[in-house]
C-alpha cells in the first residue's frame, strides 16, 4: 500500500518475470583479489618506468597487503635518489605523496615476526615480510625483484612483473 492508501506499483518487472522474459542482468564485476605488493613494484609505479606503467595497469582492479615497514623502504629508495642527485625536491615531495595516497592495507609486523624469522635465513629481513605476509593470507606476493621471484620459488606464489 502506497502512503495515501492506493496501491503502489511499478513499471519494473519482477524476477520472476525478468527470468520468464529472457531479460539478463548485467555480469557481475570479477571480485577485486588481495594481493601482496613487494615494494619493488612501488618504486617502479611512482618512478613512472615502463614496468611500473604495466604494474600499475595490473593493480587497478586489485586490493592490495603490504607489510607496515613497506612505506619505510619504498620512501628510502627514493630519498637515495635525490641525495645522488637524480631527482629534485620537488619531485621527491610528488612522489611522497603519491606513497601516502596509495591504498594498501599496511599490515602490523608482529604478527608476521615468527614467520619472518623462520624465512630470514633464505631472504633479506625486509624481503622474508613480504614472503611472510603473502603465506599468512594465502595470497600472491607481486615483485618487480627476480632474486625474490626465485628465492621464494615453493614457498610462495609470487608474480615477477617485468
Amino acid at each position: 500500500m502506497g502512503r495515501g492508501g492506493g496501491e503502489v506499483t511499478s513499471d519494473r518487472p519482477s524476477g520472476e518475470d525478468r527470468r520468464r522474459s529472457g531479460a539478463r542482468r548485467a555480469p557481475r564485476p570479477r571480485p577485486r583479489r588481495l594481493i601482496a605488493l613487494d615494494a619493488s613494484v612501488a618504486v617502479e609505479i611512482l618512478a613512472g618506468s615502463k614496468t611500473g606503467r604495466t604494474a600499475a595497469a595490473l593493480i587497478a582492479d586489485e586490493r592490495l597487503a603490504v607489510p607496515a615497514h613497506f612505506d619505510a623502504e619504498v620512501y628510502s629508495a627514493f630519498r637515495r635518489h635525490f641525495r645522488q642527485g637524480l631527482m629534485t625536491r620537488r619531485q621527491l615531495d610528488t612522489v611522497t605523496a603519491h606513497l601516502l595516497a596509495l591504498a594498501a592495507e599496511r599490515v602490523a609486523l608482529p604478527p608476521l615476526l615468527v614467520e619472518a624469522h623462520v624465512l630470514a635465513d633464505r631472504f633479506s629481513v625486509g624481503d622474508a615480510f613480504y614472503v611472510a605476509l603473502a603465506r599468512a593470507r594465502r595470497i600472491e606476493l607481486w615483485t618487480a625483484d627476480a632474486r625474490l621471484d626465485r628465492a621464494a620459488a615453493g614457498l610462495a606464489e609470487v608474480r615477477l612483473i617485468a
